[in-house]
């Protein structure tokens, strides 16, 4: 009897003591977590809807969180079979999610970070390669500012009548004197503003993925100027506008 008593006893203690090492595996789980990355934001991330520097910080996080690399993993099986389940529209068919589809670019306006996000596309380099070398010239309903000194103009993107208040133009010159480098002038026009002299300080980031290259804010005109780009690196960039 009295060793039937001791059994049960072990018994409960076991019992106890997993359930005090489950109780502060928990509570060590939920304290590791405190500085993690909410669900949304993981999901945004890996949709490549957040910028910098959050997009970096929850890489850089992912890297040592083992809590948040398999609620990660699991987010990604969930995504996947949501991208499987959801059709696409024929806008994120073209350009992929998030991304809107222009004439040689495709485009993001992320209303709350309050930017707007360009990229070239092939589209654009094969349509000036058609027409060089006198490349595509300036749409007809806006002003042709003189092109920079020594330059051989390449092509232009344009987004208008998109986005409220906002127009931006993208315009490719090539150096004449070596082709294989490139200047990119970035116009950018706040309609409220009316125009010169009140254009300025718009901030416009030069990326190449998530890497900034170059920040510039724009002048009275709304210009700003990116010099010595190679031509083969035209597709890989992004320009991120952040009205001020």
């Amino acid at each position: 009897m009295s060793q039937k008593l001791n059994n049960a006893q072990n018994h409960e203690d076991d019992i106890s003591a997993d359930n005090e090492q489950g109780l502060e595996a928990n509570l060590r789980a939920a304290l590791y977590r405190h500085d993690c990355p909410t669900t949304m934001e993981l999901g945004e991330y890996q949709l490549g809807f957040l910028v910098e520097p959050e997009a970096l910080r929850v890489k850089a996080h992912l890297g040592d969180c083992p809590h948040c690399q398999a609620e990660f993993s699991r987010l990604i099986e969930f995504l996947a079979v949501e991208t499987v389940v959801s059709a696409p529209t024929s806008a994120e068919a073209g350009a992929g999610a998030g991304w809107k589809r222009g004439d040689g670019f495709e485009w993001q306006h992320l209303k709350e970070a309050g930017q707007v996000i360009i990229r070239l596309i092939g589209e654009a380099l094969n349509t000036a390669t058609l027409n060089l070398p006198q490349g595509l010239q300036p749409a007809a309903d806006r002003p042709a500012f003189g092109r920079l000194r020594g330059s051989q103009p390449l092509f232009e993107v344009a987004l208008r009548e998109e986005i409220d208040d906002f127009e931006a133009v993208i315009i490719v010159d090539t150096s004449r004197k070596d082709p294989t480098h490139c200047a990119i002038t970035v116009e950018v026009n706040i309609l409220s503003r009316g125009g010169w002299p009140n254009l300025a300080n718009t901030e416009v980031k030069l990326k190449q993925n998530e890497v900034v290259l170059a920040t510039q804010v724009t002048n009275a005109y709304g210009r700003t100027v990116f010099s010595n780009i190679t031509t083969d690196e035209l597709t890989k960039l992004n320009f991120e506008i952040t009205p001020s």
